[in-house]
């Protein structure tokens, strides 16, 4: 239930605030990030904010932001780097590597060791720039495979030493590698599953998959009810074509003193999936008063994803060129919710799409995996389920999905945040007003 619960889960993580790190007991990770194309694997800081680098070296960065000042406090950064030499010594490559950052970077290394992490050896730096005073920085050389290096590294105030070496070990202690060419032959093994899916989709297939009643959701923070969501899906017709239009309210309030939010996600897509168009809209609310705060509208056009978005008041306007690979393999929004009802639930298998992510205004494979029967709790009481993995790309962390027997999702999770199928008078019960806040964002 990528589209929605992908709504849910970055807004409630957006709210949720930064929380302090201070020994390594009490440092709070965050779920799983996964990057199988570089190879590597871990949990970073919880409450920290996530950027996907553009450079060769550079991969990604967390950073973590002062509550009061939101001065960026400290920076998580995952690098790669390659040498010619794959037999060298790694102590003599320690020696040269501590003078290099001397003379190029100002970093004087005052600790050096080679250490085992991750069934690999690596090397371990820590040190200052500019003085005392200055930037503290820890940097880990992870000898991934012969001549490549994996480089974690840590930096910030020199005052926070003792807090920014118990963040980088709780981190490095979830480090986990990946062999690239394995989970690349897994990958298009995916793929070919996912494009032999999308291929045996008919119009009378997609209508025969559409769910007639509306399906409701109540959202929980550390087991906390903050929200809620509405699902309805038609099977209809557009410009005398085809589909299922699938209609998405959303309404959460978890953090004190936070806006609330809403948001509605109207999709439309075409079994030929030549026709693939949405609209989404947020709304801040206080007292009984809501007001914009984002929109986006977006359409497949041949083999283009165009978009256009509005926040704060900025208006930007996207065009996505689809490869003739991703042709073939791009799930629609507008199946995003419904494509579990076609997989073979049986049988323990992974399949891939090529999707497109309006965060990062670029496309993504998504990876859905079904992993198998198993009891889960449910308004409660134990009922059977299917557990399965949401993957929105090869660098970010899977989500946990349980579905019924007819692939409707009846929880998904991620850390402390989970939403659950319930019932409309469950929802009213614990939102009276639920409805009405439905019909503020328009039917």
């Amino acid at each position: 239930m990528r589209q929605t619960t992908g709504i849910v889960f970055a807004a409630v993580l957006l709210a949720a605030g930064l929380g302090r790190a201070a020994d390594e007991e009490t440092i709070e990770l965050a779920p799983r990030y996964t990057d199988t194309r570089h190879g590597f694997s871990l949990c970073p800081p919880a409450g920290s904010e996530a950027t996907r680098e553009t450079s060769a070296m550079r991969l990604v960065s967390w950073r973590k932001r002062d509550e009061k000042t939101k001065a960026i406090a400290w920076t998580l950064t995952v690098m790669q780097a390659s040498e010619g030499d794959k037999q060298l010594d790694l102590n003599a490559y320690q020696a040269r590597l501590v003078e290099n950052l001397r003379t190029k970077e100002n970093f004087q290394v005052d600790s050096a060791k080679v250490v085992k992490l991750a069934g690999r050896e690596a090397i371990d730096l820590a040190g200052v720039t500019a003085g005392q005073l200055g930037i503290y920085a820890r940097q880990v050389w992870v000898r991934a495979e012969p001549g490549k290096f994996l480089i974690i590294k840590m930096t910030g105030s020199s005052l926070m030493r003792g807090q920014l070496d118990a963040i980088c070990d709780k981190v490095l202690g979830t480090l986990e590698l990946i062999d690239p060419k394995v989970a690349e032959a897994r990958r298009e093994e995916s793929l070919a599953r996912g494009r032999a899916l999308l291929a045996s989709l008919t119009d009378e297939k997609l209508a025969a998959i559409v769910h007639g009643e509306p399906q409701w959701f109540i959202i929980r923070w550390k087991d906390n009810r903050v929200g809620f969501m509405k699902v309805v899906e038609a099977a209809v017709a557009r410009r005398g074509r085809r589909g299922c239009e699938v209609k998405t309210w959303l309404w959460q309030d978890f953090a004190p003193g936070q806006p609330t939010v809403l948001v509605k996600v109207v999709t439309f897509a075409t079994a030929d999936r030549k026709t693939d168009e949405w609209t989404g809209q947020a709304w801040a609310e206080a007292g009984d008063k809501i007001s914009p705060a984002s929109s986006e509208e977006g359409a497949r056009q041949a083999d283009k994803i165009v978009c256009t978005a509005a926040v704060g008041g900025k208006v930007r306007q996207r065009s996505i060129d689809m490869p003739e690979g991703n042709v073939k393999c791009h799930l629609p929004k507008g199946m995003d919710s419904i494509i579990w009802r076609l997989m073979d639930l049986k049988k323990e298998g992974a399949y891939a799409f090529s999707v497109y992510n309006a965060a990062r205004y670029g496309l993504d494979r998504r990876t859905l995996t079904v992993v198998g029967p198993g009891k889960i709790k449910l308004a409660g009481s134990e009922v059977e389920a299917i557990r399965a993995t949401d993957q929105a790309a090869d660098d970010a962390g899977a989500e946990n999905t349980w579905l019924n027997s007819k692939g409707l999702v009846v929880r998904a999770e991620r850390g402390d945040l989970v939403m659950t199928a319930a019932t409309r008078d469950e929802v009213l019960e614990h939102f009276p007003k639920a409805e009405s806040i439905i019909a503020k964002m328009g039917e």
